[in-house]
């Protein structure tokens, strides 16, 4: 059974360009099997640094869960660990933010080794700094004692232990995504070597980034391998590479990368800098834009600014 949720948002923009972030928030949401009841917006010059909104809205938001039987709130921007405690004593509900639902989005899609290396780090970047106030805890994976210089101090809090178990294993993960990361490195210098052409397909999530790939594929006397493409947002986070052979001899390899979207974590950004260097080694960058969606011109520049 799906939560439900309400989505609170600050509109500090245009009335249009707000509603078309809550719209899209709403879809992030649903993508996470989460119900949205409501959605409450504030138009305000500036995010309240204590509460995220301000106290009359905060109350508005707190009739408004009570009548609605509201799970859990969802906030349209990344909320400080500060904002997450003040919120809680006000509000006796599970919160999560606009950051929090995309890694989650990208952490049950993700199927590679690694994407789900890159997705785990920046889930745990996110948590380090929000261990205290975060209503439900973490699930935690410890290794087993050892007399090392990470046994437990007299003094040391739990806290403290978190903390610095979590810094231990974003290290762990990256040392493998490293190794990962080389490999690529090297695939890429070997298609240099045989003078391949490639061709990068850039855009924010579900533009038709998958769909052109496959269309591409019309066109090539190689092996036939389609990618999923489905109407949804981050359907595939897998960078997916097909060599396209024409009937003059001309090949070249056509690479679909992950998708953009407004807001997107910059823990994201970081954790997958390996993937998106696929972007920046290609010959010919194809930026995939869907001009049916009223708001593409706002899609390209967020695909830009990334």
């Amino acid at each position: 059974m799906a939560q439900k949720a309400i989505i609170v948002g600050v509109n500090l923009q245009s009335v249009e360009a707000h509603q078309y972030e809550m719209e899209e928030l709403r879809q992030l949401c649903i993508a996470c099997d989460i119900e949205v009841i409501s959605m409450i917006s504030q138009n305000s010059d500036s995010i309240n640094p204590q509460t995220y909104i301000r106290k009359g809205k905060l109350e508005e938001l707190k009739i408004e869960i009570n009548n609605l039987d509201a799970d859990l709130i969802v906030f349209n921007d990344e909320i400080t660990p500060s904002q997450i405690n003040n919120i809680s004593k006000e509000l006796e509900i599970t919160i999560y933010d606009r950051t929090y639902i995309i890694l989650e989005i990208f952490k049950r899609r993700a199927t590679t080794k690694e994407a789900i290396l890159q997705v785990d780090i920046a889930s745990l970047k996110y948590m380090l700094p929000r261990l205290v106030g975060l209503r439900e805890g973490l699930s935690r994976q410890r290794g087993v004692g050892g007399n090392g210089a990470h046994g437990r101090g007299q003094g040391e809090t739990k806290l403290e232990l978190d903390r610095r178990n979590i810094s231990d294993r974003i290290a762990f993960l990256k040392k493998q995504l490293q190794s990962l990361t080389e490999e690529r490195s090297l695939q890429r210098k070997r298609r240099k070597q045989n003078n391949i052409p490639v061709v990068s397909l850039v855009g924010y999530t579900n533009s038709g980034k998958s769909s052109t790939l496959n269309a591409f594929l019309n066109y090539s006397l190689h092996i036939k391998k389609e990618v999923m493409e489905k109407d949804m947002l981050f359907a595939t986070l897998e960078t997916a590479s097909r060599l396209i052979r024409l009937d003059n001899n001309h090949e070249f390899i056509v690479t679909d990368t992950v998708g953009f979207v407004n807001k997107l974590p910059h823990q994201l950004i970081e954790a997958f800098k390996s993937t998106l260097e696929e972007i920046t080694e290609a010959d010919l960058i194809v930026h995939v834009v869907d001009a049916a969606n009223p708001n593409y011109e706002t899609q390209i520049q967020t695909t830009n600014d990334v």
